[in-house]
């Protein structure tokens, strides 16, 4: 078989194993909805894609190019956390020992993983762009279809986007402190920076080198098209709008003007080529951390531990070594209600689990302790307390997961009332987290009179780790909160008032997100039991 057949074959087997699942078939369903969310009417409550007040006729080249930039834009983000299990489930599953007895290389297994990453994610793309059809003859603000206008912009802007993205997924899974959460983490922050930078730092097709959405490609045409059309738009500063932005007040009455679509030169599109080789680039350096599954690379840990381990080995050899003596065993009557099923107890056990090994996390809260005595009450709501309810993110992740993920429901479960104690002792400890960060600035807030932003904060500390535990309960993985939470946490550090769960924002308290967040915790956490007892039952 040469390499490129078995590069192949490896892709094909990934990816047709992927779409077999049932949550492949909600990706898809989820896809449909991006798509109908990302065209709204005309007046909306929210818009997509605008320049001031203005935007594009809903003919085929607007809605082509509007939903490939922002398919390029959140299917990019969320398809990361949808691929990024394709090393892992080999590595669970020991298919990937079995790959390595094989001739297939570790070259060519981070591409075929790259390659079935990428397919998944076009498929994805290819849902919403065959539905951006149904949302034209929706809107009917112009019936003549145009496949060209329509499709061209998923294959030329979306696809390299996501072959990034793809290529991404397999690099994180082979570096090994990068597989799990701050991995996760990590990527959100940085392909936030990264699409930013592309998008809004240079607006114009002479630096498509760092536009890896391809906005500068449709910008220049669509401010040309608007100030020919309205006289009173001013092309030299116009003011852009691209993702899902709510009206606080009122609804978005929108002009409109025609827009034919990008003119793709050869210039465009070998710069748009250069992004996929650069994706399979990052899928082929993927290779050099690989350790292709041979657990005699593994990271054996600090030296201290290796010590630790050789002291304990030594001590297990003298043991085995002494000669055996017989030993009375009596054991001891279980008793209806043991002293470890006491709420306080099992609270205690639940933060030692969250906790175990994190010395360094006490840091934090300490900085907060020291900041809260010497900085204003305005600097502690902002941005210290955003920042403060970021710290806990990894922790808070864990939440209802962490049976699942470590194999150890059987024990857990096995225990007296684990819905009725185990899980609230579970939520209590959450909350402890988001106490002990953030106790002092809540002191410096009640003590400066800030009742309306203590009360959101108050509903905050319990909402977080509702979301979790929700999340980790019917998921199995902690991923998904990672990447929702940061989401919604990037929302509020950009000033959005309806994502303030913090008390951060003076117009998310005015604006009642206290009510708001109390009823939604109250949801998740009915949701997470409802989950556990359903985990149980089976």
């Amino acid at each position: 078989m040469t390499a490129l057949r078995r590069l192949y074959q490896l892709a094909r087997a990934d990816f047709r194993e992927r779409v077999r699942r049932y949550a492949f078939l909600v990706t898809m369903v989820v896809a449909v909805c991006l798509a109908y969310a990302f065209v709204p009417p005309n007046p909306s409550k929210y818009v997509t894609l605008s320049l001031d007040s203005y935007r594009g006729i809903y003919n085929s080249a607007w809605i082509g190019t509007s939903l490939a930039l922002l398919c390029g834009t959140f299917v990019s983000m969320i398809g990361f956390f949808v691929v990024k299990n394709a090393v892992d489930r080999d590595r669970r599953t020991r298919v990937g020992q079995i790959i390595a007895a094989t001739p297939t290389s570790k070259l060519q297994y981070t591409l075929g993983k790259t390659l079935s990453n990428f397919a998944v994610l076009a498929a994805m793309a290819t849902v919403v762009a065959v539905a951006a059809i149904g949302m034209q003859i929706l809107r009917a603000e112009d019936r003549s279809i145009n496949m060209w206008q329509l499709f061209s912009p998923f294959l030329l802007l979306t696809f390299p986007v996501l072959m990034i993205t793809a290529a991404f997924a397999v690099l994180f899974e082979t570096i090994p402190g990068l597989r799990g959460g701050p991995g996760n983490v990590l990527f959100v922050f940085g392909w936030t920076g990264l699409l930013t930078v592309g998008a809004f730092g240079n607006p114009d097709t002479s630096a498509m080198h760092n536009d890896i959405l391809g906005m500068g490609v449709a910008w220049p045409g669509m401010v040309e098209a608007c100030a020919r059309a309205f006289p009173t738009f001013d092309p030299a500063s116009p003011s852009m709008s691209m993702g899902i932005h709510i009206k606080a007040d009122g609804l978005w009455v929108m002009e409109t003007f025609r827009w034919d679509g990008i003119h793709w030169t050869g210039k465009v599109i070998a710069w748009r080529a250069l992004w996929v080789l650069a994706g399979l680039a990052v899928g082929a350096v993927a290779a050099i951390p690989f350790d292709r599954f041979d657990p005699a690379r593994a990271r054996t840990g600090s030296r201290r531990r290796r010590r630790r381990r050789g002291r304990a080995a030594a001590d297990a050899v003298a043991v085995e070594t002494q000669p055996a003596s017989a030993t009375h065993v009596h054991l001891t009557p279980l008793a209806g209600a043991s002293s470890a099923a006491r709420p306080g107890v099992m609270i205690v056990a639940e933060w030692k689990l969250l906790t175990r090994g994190l010395r360094w996390w006490y840091a934090g809260p300490l900085a907060v302790a020291i900041m809260s005595i010497f900085m204003s009450v305005e600097m502690l709501r902002f941005p210290v307390l955003p920042l403060a309810f970021l710290w806990p993110v990894l922790l808070w992740s864990r939440l209802g997961s962490s049976e699942r993920v470590h194999g150890t429901e059987s024990i857990f479960f096995s225990a007296p009332r684990p819905l009725s104690r185990q899980l609230p002792a579970t939520w209590i400890a959450g909350i402890g987290l988001g106490v002990l960060m953030t106790a002092p600035i809540a002191i410096r807030m009640q003590l400066a009179g800030e009742t309306g932003a203590l009360l959101v904060w108050l509903v905050g500390i319990a909402f977080v780790p509702s979301l979790a535990m929700a999340l980790g309960v019917w998921t199995g993985s902690s991923k998904f909160f990672e990447a929702l939470y940061t989401f919604l946490w990037y929302a509020m550090i950009q000033r959005v008032p309806s994502f303030d769960f913090s008390g951060c924002l003076d117009a998310g308290v005015e604006s009642g997100n206290a009510a708001w967040y109390a009823v939604l915790t109250m949801i998740l956490f009915a949701a997470a039991v409802l989950g556990r007892r359903r985990r149980l039952q089976n």
